[in-house]
């Protein structure tokens, strides 16, 4: 996701709605963003930062700063995208003209490696500051925003980027941690998923999708979606497994596992999906939500094909369905 469209036309409260009540921990394990390429510090939470949701697969981490009154007063955030033969120099000057900024002579620094610092403004009067990188065949970006010029945290941002490391990209299957906070969805279930996933930048149509991205194979090794349907005529739970698989293979005959969770569901066995470019590994989760018996589809694609992934990513996918319970409200 590039910054630019990141900092959309939004006050900073929209931003941090979604975040969890309960922080996962301040000093994340070392491999957590290894997949990214990168080992991050992130801002101190006794300054008043707090994780919030990324926004898109490229988005590595992001954290909001909450005010004495409770509020959002400014955002930080570590991105990447593909270099796609662009130098950093020229990432900048691109980012800058978009922004209505300039690129400065300061001497930054990020992971070690020189670095352009970029000052502009995503609507006049509110300030981006941005530091910009070129690691392989990636371009990284720290960045901040608020919506004053008086609360762009401008040391937390150089702190930021002169303290990241960067890594080898490593294999995201290697390490498959739980995030350590539960996400609310369509505001019925909570799901704690993998660290490394993220919101899939196109999701299909009333769909909430989440992936984890392998940026060494240039494409999501797993991808999770999920859609609640209404139950008018109480459908129970082994007539929908007779719907399943369905157009996605006819042939493919599954079995049903139930699923030790805190709401009614129940998950197949992995089955061969049918599509336009062949096949591809998926498994399909089905929940009834009490008290309407509202039904919840949760549908598993693996593309990494390799064994030992596809097992270690099965082993997760369960972990993720056994961590779902109901939204309190």
């Amino acid at each position: 996701m590039r910054i630019q469209d990141f900092c959309a036309l939004m006050p900073l409260a929209l931003l941090v709605a979604a975040a969890p009540s309960n922080s996962p921990a301040t000093h994340p394990a070392d491999n957590e963003f290894a997949s990214f390429g990168v080992v991050v510090t992130p801002p101190p939470a006794t300054a008043g930062w707090k994780r919030i949701p990324e926004g898109g697969p490229g988005q590595i981490a992001r954290w909001a700063h909450i005010g004495d009154d409770g509020k959002p007063s400014a955002i930080l955030v570590l991105e990447m995208e593909p270099a796609k033969n662009r130098t950093a120099a020229a990432y900048a000057a691109n980012l800058a003209k978009e922004l209505n900024g300039h690129t400065s002579n300061d001497k930054v620094t990020m992971g070690g490696k020189s670095a352009i610092h970029v000052t502009g403004e995503r609507q006049p009067k509110a300030p981006v500051e941005t530091i910009v990188a070129a690691n392989n065949a990636y371009i990284y970006v720290a960045s901040c925003f608020a919506d004053t010029p008086d609360q762009i945290p401008h040391d937390v941002l150089i702190e930021a980027a002169r303290s990241l490391r960067f890594v080898p990209l490593a294999d995201p299957s290697a390490n498959l941690t739980m995030r350590g906070e539960k996400f609310p969805l369509f505001d019925r279930i909570a799901v704690e998923p993998l660290s490394s996933m993220r919101p899939s930048p196109e999701p299909p149509p009333d769909t909430i999708s989440v992936s984890t991205f392998n940026f060494r194979a240039h494409q999501p090794d797993l991808i999770m979606n999920v859609q609640t349907v209404s139950n008018p005529n109480g459908a129970t739970m082994e007539t929908l497994q007779g719907l399943f698989p369905g157009k996605m293979n006819p042939e493919a005959k599954v079995k049903w596992n139930k699923v030790d969770a805190k709401v009614p569901l129940t998950v197949s066995t992995v089955f061969d999906a049918k599509n336009q470019e062949g096949s591809q590994k998926t498994q399909i989760a089905l929940g009834l939500l009490p008290p309407d018996n509202q039904i919840v589809i949760l549908i598993f694609s693996y593309a990494n094909a390799d064994p030992k992934a596809l097992a270690a990513y099965e082993k997760s996918c369960e972990k993720m369905l056994q961590s779902i319970e109901p939204v309190k409200k």
